[in-house]
């Protein structure tokens, strides 16, 4: 039981380590190390925590949680603005290819019957 505990216990869990990132031409890779706001140092992600460690709460990842789906809204609604100006330009086309079809069928016409008499 104590080593289930010890092992839940390790920085990377508590509330006041910062992991640290790296940027590669993939995307951006987690590393194993961050930063402790309590003990004002650089630690390893699978340390033992010291006697101020406080494990993350669930309200927080609930917040998180509320933004990211604020923020997907967000772009949801800018995507179907997108979609409508896309649908609108594309059926202002169509029209203009309309009008220059009976356009050119109207010069048609006039010439054939010019050219009849």
């Amino acid at each position: 039981m104590e080593e289930q505990e010890k092992k839940a216990r390790t920085c990377w869990r508590c509330d006041r380590y910062n992991a640290y990132f790296t940027k590669t031409f993939i995307g951006i890779t987690r590393e194993n190390v961050g930063y402790c706001m309590r003990k004002r140092e650089i630690v390893k992600k699978d340390m033992t925590a010291c006697e101020e460690f406080c494990g993350r709460r669930a309200r927080d990842i609930g917040r998180r949680k509320d933004r990211a789906l604020k923020a997907l809204e967000g772009l949801a609604q800018d995507m179907n603005v997108l979609k409508t100006i896309l649908c609108d330009e594309t059926e202002d086309r169509a029209e203009a290819l309309r009008q220059t079809t009976s356009e050119l069928k109207y010069y048609l016409k006039k010439y054939e019957e010019s050219k009849n008499k």
